[in-house]
């Protein structure tokens, strides 16, 4: 598989990371809050060096068994994607510095919080793998928000919170459905998720559930009128979402097409920035 092409940038994880920055720059202009170039930067960065990392630790436990395209990639190519890592790392640290004192303190708090996940999974890697999803999404909507309300001003905070949990609705049902559509792979390869864990259907309640509380939170943000927008772009996020955990899921996961999908959703965003 040559590196060069989507399959390439999809398993390396450079479209996650794109995708944050998408979504950083689209909810900065709609919420008018002018970003520094290190915080963007930075986002990118510090998304791609925490699945690699991950992807690393895991592929070196799997070496030649795996059977996954980003663990095959990452043992294959170890020794460059390392190399790579501490460049970015260096890269990342330097540009930390440039960033606002405010957004520092907020980024510092997320480290702990990646640092106490990692912990977890390197004490207990089999029982503690099963919150992932639920860790991750949290993270990673923390980690695109933190550049923005580390130096927002004055604004309504219930609307902001409606914005920021709705975000985090649809990126943990997309971790939830990446999780059904990869248990029997996370099976075969010995990984928790949540579906290994209590089973597709109630994966699937969970999904039912979050869709209902983001209905929800739909609704109360019509009604207060706020972020309009950006609750219709999330909306229609969630909609793409839940077509691809009822299409036909063997299908998809050939040639890894429900990633493609799922981490294509992050990249709809753009339409706000033009």
């Amino acid at each position: 598989m040559k590196l060069v092409s989507y399959k390439g940038f999809n398993a390396l994880s450079l479209d996650i990371c794109i995708g944050g920055i998408v979504c950083l720059l689209a909810f900065s202009k709609i919420l008018d809050v002018t970003l520094g170039y290190p915080a963007i930067i930075l986002l990118g960065t510090s998304i791609w060096l925490i699945y690699t990392f991950d992807h690393l630790v895991d592929a070196n436990r799997l070496k030649d068994t795996a059977t996954t395209l980003r663990h095959i990639v990452h043992w294959r190519y170890r020794r460059t994607i390392t190399a790579v890592f501490s460049g970015v790392l260096i890269i990342s640290t330097y540009y930390l510095f440039l960033l606002p004192m405010e957004t520092v303190k907020w980024g510092i708090i997320i480290a702990i919080v990646v640092l106490i996940y990692f912990a977890l999974v390197f004490k207990k890697r089999d029982k503690a793998l099963w919150f992932k999803e639920v860790s991750s999404s949290f993270i990673y909507t923390v980690g695109v928000f933190t550049p923005i309300l580390s130096v927002m001003g004055q604004a309504d905070y219930l609307n902001v919170f409606l914005l920021v949990f709705s975000f985090w609705c649809v990126v943990i049902i997309n971790l939830l459905v990446f999780s059904i559509c990869e248990r029997k792979v996370d099976i075969e390869n010995s990984f928790e998720s949540i579906a290994t864990r209590i089973g597709l259907s109630n994966v699937s309640k969970i999904i039912c559930s979050i869709v209902v509380v983001f209905v929800v939170l739909y609704t109360i943000s019509l009604l207060r009128e706020a972020n309009f927008a950006v609750m219709n772009m999330l909306f229609l996020m969630l909609i793409v979402l839940i077509a691809l955990l009822y299409l036909n899921r063997m299908n998809l996961l050939k040639d890894n097409i429900h990633r493609y999908f799922g981490d294509g959703v992050f990249f709809l965003p753009a339409f706000f920035l033009f």
